[in-house]
């Protein structure tokens, strides 16, 4: 059982010495099981060559976890002034070892990124809060999309991210593997198109303090050194994603219905389909001459 990785105060000693209570408008879990921390932070491929950009470090279980697996570097992402002070406590031990950056993730640009890299491949880890959970990956596969269609590379070189059970479900998705046909989403797509997904483990609430009310998963994305079929349709990002948001909104319907002065004739996609049906071949191949 591991009760702390260094010679600070506990975890849970911190949140009692700081008062640190979890945010909701920060959508805020403290994960505070240290053999998951430790599980987490292991994970991480080569992490001894990366920069290490965690997001929402909060009281620190997570970023002691990785300093103590010898990272290159470690950014800590965090907005709770509280949880800052935390983080503070923390660099005094680890020094340059440790950045802390005050401020919301959601504004993180590819500017900020490039310049917490400094050259090195970056691997993006974080409990992420559940309610900015998939607008944060949506925004950094916009990013590895952007920087593989720039540099023919990108320099994120992974994710290790936290997610609500039902989220990572939706990531995996695909029409032939969804239960439920309204799981195979935009999200889906755009996640397995640029990246090769891996589900790492469930959590149960009682890993957390406070504990949710539903299961979290541990969730490993690595990028494809090239986008998926993009030799032979050289899909914009922006136009599939127009493409999915209209024929998702009628996912039920055949797309001939939807896209009615389409020439079928110049694609090899049976026009009886249904867009939950579509694979990503199939989407990036329409997007591509519609």
């Amino acid at each position: 059982m591991i009760d702390k990785y260094d010679d600070l105060p506990s975890v849970k000693d911190y949140l009692i010495k700081y008062s640190l209570i979890a945010k909701k408008s920060f959508g805020q879990n403290f994960l505070t099981n240290l053999e998951i921390t430790d599980r987490i932070a292991k994970s991480i491929p080569d992490i001894s060559e990366k920069t290490i950009i965690e997001i929402g470090a909060g009281p620190g279980s997570l970023t002691r976890a990785i300093l103590k697996n010898n990272p290159k570097k470690l950014i800590a992402i965090e907005i709770d002034e509280t949880a800052l002070q935390i983080q503070s406590e923390i660099k005094n031990k680890y020094k340059d070892k440790l950045e802390i950056i005050n401020k919301d993730a959601l504004n993180i640009t590819l500017q900020d990124l490039k310049e917490f890299s400094k050259n090195t491949p970056v691997h993006i880890c974080g409990n992420l809060p559940y309610n900015i959970s998939v607008p944060l990956l949506i925004n950094w596969l916009h990013i590895i999309y952007d920087t593989i269609k720039a540099d023919k590379s990108s320099f994120i070189n992974g994710m290790t991210l936290m997610f609500q059970k039902e989220v990572s479900t939706r990531i995996l998705s695909t029409p032939e593997s969804a239960k439920n046909k309204k799981d195979y989403s935009r999200l889906s797509i755009l996640s397995n198109w640029l990246c090769k997904t891996n589900k790492l483990f469930d959590l149960p609430p009682s890993c957390f303090t406070p504990a949710p009310k539903i299961v979290s998963t541990v969730m490993q994305f690595i990028p494809y050194d090239n986008i998926l079929f993009d030799e032979e349709y050289n899909t914009d990002i922006l136009k599939l994603e127009h493409l999915i948001k209209i024929l998702f909104s009628n996912r039920r319907k055949m797309i001939r219905g939807i896209l009615r002065n389409f020439d079928w004739a110049k694609v090899k996609i049976s026009p009886t389909k249904r867009p939950e049906d579509l694979t990503i071949k199939e989407l990036c191949e329409l997007s591509t001459y519609i």
